[in-house]
């Protein structure tokens, strides 16, 4: 009983800790779908299983825990692979359009020193600037701002929140002829 437990408790941790990943786009430190999924799961099958004994709760918690582990890798890879798709759509198309500008505003929560989030903000948007001036747009129709977390679009009291105020945003501006 002791060794099953411990197994279970293992598997669990083992799961949530690998969930701990680096967004390779945006550089940020998050968890994975896999794991955010997989401990949901676990939590409420626990609860649920509690009502019987405690082994069951343990069960159930690693049971779900797994499944929604599996839910959550699978969410993953088709995220990574709609990215691979699109990788390169938004460069093509500005290439091929060039009768516009392209300013690209970079964003911050409101978590930290003003200064930092603006410095945080203009490098996020000469990052994306740069990365588009590569793959084709010239970058004379490129310019880069950042605006630090002046221009909030949700509450940043809510960790969901402040992660949709950290954002780039490309603006189209029509050049005068």
């Amino acid at each position: 009983m002791k060794l099953k437990t411990s197994l279970i408790t293992a598997v669990v941790t083992g799961v949530l800790l690998s969930g701990c990943t680096v967004n390779p786009y945006t550089g940020e430190k998050q968890v994975s779908k896999a794991a955010s999924i997989g401990g949901v799961s676990a939590a409420v099958c626990g609860a649920l299983g509690s009502r019987k004994n405690r082994e069951t709760a343990l069960k159930y918690a690693a049971i779900c825990g797994l499944a929604g582990a599996g839910v959550g890798v699978y969410m993953d890879t088709q995220e990574a692979k709609l990215r691979q798709e699109l990788e390169g759509t938004v460069s093509k198309v500005l290439a091929e359009f060039d009768d516009t500008d392209l300013l690209v505003g970079g964003h911050t929560d409101s978590t930290g020193k003003m200064d930092t989030n603006m410095d945080l903000s203009r490098r996020r948007a000469q990052s994306v600037a740069d990365y588009l001036g590569s793959r084709g747009v010239m970058r004379e129709r490129l310019s880069a701002r950042g605006y630090g977390p002046n221009m909030p679009v949700a509450d940043n009291n809510t960790e969901a929140g402040k992660q949709a105020n950290r954002r780039v945003e490309l603006d189209l501006v029509p050049r005068e002829h």
